[in-house]
């Protein structure tokens, strides 16, 4: 009975260690990012906590029995189990040092914007820090070790786990409660049914390739002037402003005309944005069928609109092996010393792998391998949000997979699938009958500039070309000053018949235009500017005095 009760204590001791962990890294981390970046995500809390709860299940598995068949292996050719509570020891200072890294040296971290990290450039403090922290351990259990003995040691280190653990489960407990994490989203998400599709009648067709900046752009088209070949019957508005430097705001804006000034929460702003839509309204009007295509566009609850390849997120099947691959990369980014966080191999915080993919290769597939398109006879409207030059840049001109590319050469490809696109249109026959605007979300900083704040002051001049209803005439490039605050207006007299060449005939030349400043992943803080110049002149911006913050 003594030794019965001696083996259940000593396995206790193990498993408070092995829960400890694997809820802190499985259990609190995945909530914990889900409840802080909500709007980031496609799913809701009841979606997610499917898959977290699952791997979490696996991880307790795995290492119980593994711990289990270890201490009784031990316990074989060791009656004081030393190396069984040495291990133990060992498994407490890496939990410790891994909850100082995960949970208090954070606020220095890499933005996961797409973007390439130069992880040299991160980390220098935390590093010393985290490697005194762990000399620091190291030395009080060795002087735990010779005062106490080492079961004694191991029993007192169990208890400080089981006080890490209660902080945490009561931190996580008061951040899903303070963040709302728990509301039901009734969003929806994108299939690629209809894309396939053109309307025998009339089309309008929005392809936006992110992140393609009017100023390298219109370089690429003059150093190669086949391209423009591409760009017959457009007109290319090389001075277009964008309100936004970031994805997250500019898609509902450019689909609604709604401007979002942090006067809600974003997934309450771009809901309400889509139902009110001019757009939306007037192609309903005149008899369209909506098809989104976009990765992670955000629409929850009623939607005063049908949009014919939307299906409810609660019909979705999270693949578990996705899942799990990204939420790895996660946990490693968080919580591996700085000097190893590049292992993670983490770039974004995309669990958006559900129906629509917007990599430009997937879509460039799709494409090519459906080249007759099927004709329907109500009018249709398609938008379409591809990766286009969007960081990390993985493809050369032909959209070949490569390491090591350029911006320039992400550009080229997107204008090889752009390419692709309106060919596929004209060989189908439903090239004339189409609106067409080709354009980015966003431009992107090429300056060499030192500053945050400047960088972003140089993202506001993406790429647009439109082509109206039967319009036909060489490529034509306007460096009238038009600003995506008035697109629902060119929208509006698109439908109306006019040609790409009359939207710009009533605009002022001096024209100011007003665009929304925020740091990616600071959008609760905005500050407007006007821009008195040229949208990709970042030293003609000038703050309006008006700010728009979110407590």
């Amino acid at each position: 009975m003594k030794l019965k009760k001696e083996i259940v204590l000593e396995l206790i001791t193990a498993y408070i260690f092995v829960f400890a962990l694997g809820f802190m890294l499985f259990i609190y981390e995945p909530i914990f990012m889900y409840a802080v970046n909500m709007d980031d995500f496609w799913f809701d809390f009841s979606i997610m906590i499917k898959p977290t709860l699952k791997i979490g299940g696996i991880f307790f598995l795995i290492t119980i029995t593994a711990v289990t068949l270890f201490y009784f292996v031990d316990r074989l050719f060791d009656k004081k189990r030393t190396v069984f509570h040495i291990m133990i020891l060992a498994g407490s200072v890496l939990f410790y040092i891994l909850y100082i890294q995960g949970n208090w040296m954070v606020k220095n971290l890499p933005p996961l914007d797409g973007s390439e990290i130069i992880w040299e450039n991160y980390g220098r403090i935390e590093n010393k820090i985290i490697i005194a922290a762990g000399i620091v351990f190291c030395a009080v259990i060795i002087l735990l070790v010779k005062k106490c003995g080492l079961k004694k040691t191991v029993r007192r280190l169990t208890l400080v786990s089981t006080v890490v653990l209660v902080m945490l489960s009561v931190s996580l407990v008061s951040t899903v409660t303070g963040y709302n994490a728990l509301k039901r989203k009734d969003g929806v998400a994108f299939s690629m049914k209809n894309f396939n599709n053109i309307s025998e009648n009339q089309n309008f067709l929005i392809f936006l390739a992110d992140a393609v900046d009017a100023g390298t752009f219109s370089r690429i088209l003059n150093d190669s002037p086949e391209y423009k070949n591409i760009f017959e019957d457009f007109t290319f508005y090389s001075d277009a402003a964008s309100v936004y430097p970031y994805t997250r705001d500019a898609i509902p804006q450019i689909l609604s005309g709604s401007i979002n000034r942090n006067e809600k929460e974003f997934s309450e702003y771009s809901s309400d944005a889509y139902n009110h839509s001019k757009l939306f309204s007037m192609l309903e009007e005149e008899g369209y069928s909506l098809n989104l295509y976009d990765h992670e566009l955000i629409w929850n609850g009623n939607r005063e609109y049908g949009v014919s390849n939307a299906d409810s997120i609660y019909n979705i099947r999270i693949d578990l092996t996705d899942y799990a691959k990204q939420e790895l990369r996660w946990i490693l980014f968080k919580y591996l010393p700085y000097s190893l966080k590049k292992y993670s191999k983490i770039s974004d915080l995309n669990f958006n792998k559900c129906y629509y993919d917007w990599k430009n290769a997937s879509i460039y597939t799709e494409i090519a391998s459906h080249n007759q398109l099927d004709k329907q006879a109500d009018s249709m409207f398609q938008f379409v949000h591809v990766e286009g030059a969007h960081e990390p840049f993985r493809y050369d001109k032909d959209l070949n997979i490569i390491s090591g590319g350029t911006y320039s050469q992400a550009i080229e490809a997107s204008i090889t699938l752009i390419k692709e696109y309106i060919q596929r249109l004209k060989e189908n026959g439903a090239y004339d009958n189409s609106i067409i605007v080709i354009m980015a979300d966003h431009g992107y900083c090429t300056e060499p500039v030192s500053e945050l704040s400047e960088n972003i002051l140089y993202r506001y001049n993406p790429v647009l070309l439109i082509k109206g209803y039967q319009e036909k005439h060489e490529f034509l490039e306007t460096d009238t000053p038009v600003s995506y605050a008035d697109l629902t207006d060119a929208y509006h007299d698109l439908l109306a018949g006019k040609k790409s060449t009359e939207l710009s005939q009533n605009i002022d030349s001096n024209l100011t235009r007003k665009v929304i400043y925020y740091e990616y992943l600071k959008e609760d803080q905005m500050v407007e500017y006007e821009i008195r110049g040229r949208a990709k002149d970042a030293k003609e911006f000038r703050q309006t005095g008006n700010f728009f913050d979110r407590q």
